[in-house]
């Protein structure tokens, strides 16, 4: 499943963080940030065995402690987005919880406006949640503001392709390739991005994409 690899991502950057600090200029008292470790330590391990509702209620905890603090976000961001994959059978949770999770993401754009990661995982996220009907268009404009912000960085660019080569809609499917050349631009050597753009070009017989 496609979501896997956005989970490792996430929980690496936990993991790993073992000197992750917050901003105690940020009017965080150091009990707070005793606390606000435990919250994210704990979250992500209850994430690590897929234990979602535990882990929900952990990443409630630090980003009400730290707000400022995107890994919080994120991690609050994907865990709800793998509770929508379960598919809940009760319409009505199943229906909040899609609520609960573009709230997160909303918050993690909007709280972190200036950084590309904060858009591309947000339009990773809406990318695989396609049960809310705007998803596909919400995948693409997250992963626009995040070449925006990384104009030389081909990943967004190659996202923007992936989310809307499939597209029903023709505009969107548009933007998917004029995406593919920019990222073709300026990953010339990448063997797997040349590929896919010879493919475009030969299926809409345009060299010019």
């Amino acid at each position: 499943m496609k979501i896997v690899p956005v989970a490792i991502a996430v929980l690496a950057i936990g993991l790993g963080a073992a000197f992750w600090a917050l901003k105690t200029n940020d009017g965080i008292t150091p009990a707070q940030k005793t606390l606000a470790i435990e919250y994210k330590n704990r979250g992500i391990e209850f994430l690590e065995n897929s234990k979602l509702a535990e882990a929900e209620q952990q990443f409630e905890q630090l980003v009400a402690i730290a707000p400022k603090e995107r890994l919080g976000w994120q991690n609050l961001a994907i865990t709800r987005q793998l509770m929508v994959l379960k598919r809940n059978p009760d319409v009505e949770k199943f229906r909040e919880e899609i609520a609960k999770t573009e709230e997160a993401l909303s918050a993690l754009m909007t709280n972190f406006p200036s950084e590309m990661e904060s858009h591309y995982l947000a339009g990773r996220l809406y990318n695989e949640l396609r049960e809310i009907p705007t998803a596909e268009q919400q995948a693409i404009d997250a992963f626009k503001k995040a070449a925006d912000l990384a104009p030389d960085d081909p990943q967004a660019w190659y996202a923007i392709f992936e989310a809307g080569r499939y597209s029903s809609d023709a505009k969107i499917k548009q933007q998917a390739l004029d995406a593919l050349g920019s990222a073709a631009k300026l990953a010339h050597d990448n063997f797997h991005i040349t590929i896919e753009r010879l493919v475009a070009q030969a299926s809409a017989k345009d060299p010019s994409l």
